[in-house]
């Protein structure tokens, strides 16, 4: 047997806003921690952190399609923290620590995801220099959105 047809529904999909998917990037970097906070717009399945621990792009994971081009000597995802175990054109990892972000926000606002990391857990691989870059993305489930690299020099 067949069961009746179900009502018609409508829905809207809202535009992304005008500055991105990814908005408010900030890294606060000091001689104990870092902290990078991001807003992300849309629900991504998953948050990702690029860190050029040296700020050389010859180093780490290459972005040669970012423009500076970055070297990831580190990356997060969600909650886990990696550091590059490959070449510069292979995109290998290798687990370091979690590391789990506070999330505030809602559907409506965006989440707000903020990872704070002890300086201390990046010590396999590269150290970090007094001046970093980091690169934020949101992939899964939508798009694959980058927001702006953030250069930061310790405080």
């Amino acid at each position: 047997t067949l069961s009746a047809m179900s009502s018609p529904v409508s829905s809207t999909t809202k535009a992304i806003p005008a500055g991105g998917a990814i908005q408010g990037v900030n890294v606060q970097l000091t001689s104990t921690t870092v902290t990078i906070t991001a807003n992300y717009l849309v629900p991504f399945g998953f948050h990702h952190v690029y860190i050029d621990a040296d700020n050389n792009a010859s180093t780490g994971f290459f972005f040669s399609w970012e423009t500076p081009t970055l070297g990831a000597d580190y990356f997060i995802e969600n909650n886990t923290l990696y550091h590059h175990t490959g070449a510069t054109t292979s995109f290998s990892w290798s687990p370091l620590a979690t590391i789990t972000p506070t999330v505030s926000g809602s559907a409506s606002t965006g989440f707000t995801y903020t990872w704070t990391i002890p300086v201390s857990v990046f010590t396999n691989g590269v150290p970090l220099a007094t001046t970093e870059r980091y690169l934020v993305e949101g992939t899964g489930y939508s798009p694959e959105v980058y927001a702006p690299i953030v250069t930061v020099t310790q405080q």
